[in-house]
């Protein structure tokens, strides 16, 4: 009898570790296609990916990856000019999945700014209750960061606002007919008016800095990238023309010290019909585009680059 319990034992022990192996395995092959997918700009693919991970091996050893890239997802795909529009079932979905990660002694990094994005989704869709909790989060982790308090008293301030505008559609509602009762609508409709008008000049002003912030950053991208390329297409315009300079002499050389006279006409017509279509052009090239960096860097400039990449020669 003991020995039937034991082979039992040992039988359940050997399938908990292939179930495992298979968990492991196939957790490995779901985080490289959903790489893969994300390399492929295939969003909804990878997510699908991640999701799988967490949903069936939150204890496999990329669980944790694949949480970090799902929630990364998320957050740049609800992303926009206004801000983030992050859905509740989306929230919930990554907290779920946080705690499924932490059941397995998996501790998911915390960040400020993650609770904050949150808080901003929750504002967006009138959830103020929620934004509430989430903005207070991002302080216990950034309590010096005075951003995070401007953004929770805004909060607190959207939320008394909702709460005077749900009284005053009540009041309307009630069509009451007495003075006093008109009276207080008509205040709460001022009162209401007013800071409707305060909070939409402060949010349009922190909106429009966020949005130059972003504008100015891409610009800053654009211009770099605009002066790297600049510099390859010098450099790459400098060695076509030398190569096309070398096939010039060389054809130049057949002609006057190896071709035979009966052949000379036919040699000349190609070395002057190869200068007009290749030398000329890549030389008119290569003279825009160092003009266009000498103006741009300077002399020294152009001269140091001549000298790095081997076209001194053309500088001078």
């Amino acid at each position: 009898m003991r020995r039937i319990q034991a082979v039992s034992l040992l039988l359940i022990l050997a399938a908990i570790s292939f179930f495992s192996s298979c968990g492991k395995e196939k957790s490995a092959q779901w985080y490289q296609q959903g790489l893969k997918y994300e390399e492929e700009d295939k969003v909804f693919e990878a997510a699908a990916q991640f999701q799988k991970i967490l949903e069936k091996f939150p204890e496999s050893n990329v669980a944790i990856d694949a949480y970090n890239h799902l929630e990364h997802r998320i957050i740049v795909d609800n992303s926009g000019s206004g801000g983030y529009f992050i859905e509740d079932e989306e929230i919930k979905l990554l907290y779920r999945y946080r705690e499924a990660l932490e059941k397995h002694g998996k501790k998911v990094g915390d960040s400020a700014e993650t609770h904050k994005i949150f808080s901003w989704s929750y504002i967006k869709f009138g959830k103020y209750e929620k934004a509430i909790q989430e903005a207070k989060k991002a302080i216990e982790l950034d309590p010096n960061n005075q951003d995070l308090h401007k953004i929770l008293s805004m909060i607190s301030q959207k939320k008394e606002e909702a709460e005077l505008e749900q009284n005053l559609i009540k009041a309307a509602m009630m069509k009451e007919d007495d003075a006093q009762k008109e009276t207080r609508f008509k205040e709460a409709e001022a009162e209401l008016e007013q800071k409707l008008i305060e909070a939409a000049t402060e949010y349009n002003a922190d909106l429009y800095r966020q949005e130059e912030a972003r504008r100015n950053e891409k610009m800053a991208k654009e211009k770099e990238k605009a002066e790297a390329e600049l510099e390859q297409n010098l450099i790459e315009a400098a060695k076509e023309y030398i190569a096309a300079r070398a096939v010039y002499d060389q054809m130049k050389y057949e002609l006057n010290y190896r071709t035979l006279s009966h052949d000379l006409q036919r040699k000349a017509t190609e070395l002057e019909r190869y200068t007009k279509d290749t030398l000329l052009p890549k030389f008119q090239r290569y003279g825009i585009l160092a003009e266009r960096y000498g103006n741009k860097y300077g002399a020294m400039a152009l001269r140091d680059l001549a000298i790095q990449h081997g076209f001194f020669h053309l500088y001078k």
